[in-house]
């Protein structure tokens, strides 16, 4: 798999789901009622649409924090972490199916 970074490489230029880095602001519960930023920057990977807002303005809500209002976006996903970026991109490739499968099931 190869990254692509935002800041080097830039954004993909197409919409579509993409394996991605993500850098979101550690948070702690202060009190039981108020989530409070610690400082700490953490990292994960996982997979987001890069959505065209001109083609699925529906989609306007979804958009991550700082993306524009108009045009490639990245957008979150329900269970997303709060401002949470994209650092780096890659390409999802295609996978086989596994060398086995269950009895009677059908591959399509």
């Amino acid at each position: 798999m190869k990254w692509n970074y935002v800041d080097k490489d830039g954004n993909p230029k197409e919409a579509g789901v993409y394996h991605v880095t993500l850098l979101y602001p550690e948070l702690d519960l202060v009190e039981g009622r108020y989530w409070k930023p610690t400082g700490k920057m953490l990292v994960t990977i996982d997979d987001r649409f890069f959505a065209d807002l001109t083609r699925r303005p529906d989609l306007a809500y979804w958009k991550m924090c700082g993306q524009p209002d108009s045009g490639l976006v990245w957008t979150t996903e329900c269970g997303s972490y709060a401002n949470e970026t994209v650092w780096a991109w890659a390409e999802i490739e295609e996978q086989p199916f596994p060398e086995r499968l269950p009895a009677g099931v059908e591959k399509r």
